[in-house]
């Protein structure tokens, strides 16, 4: 199973990491972070 976290939402990588997800790379947006209003987004990773 695959989801993106981003920056921001720190309580929801919390919970993830709990649940047995892993951090597979961070991603920074970088100009449209204007647009989005998010810095990064970080791709988390579990086994089925």
């Amino acid at each position: 199973m695959r989801l993106d976290v981003i920056d921001s939402n720190w309580r929801a990588k919390a919970l993830y990491l709990r649940l047995g997800y892993a951090v597979e790379k961070t991603d920074d947006i970088g100009l449209l972070r204007f647009a989005f209003g998010f810095r990064s987004a970080t791709t988390m990773v579990k086994p089925l």
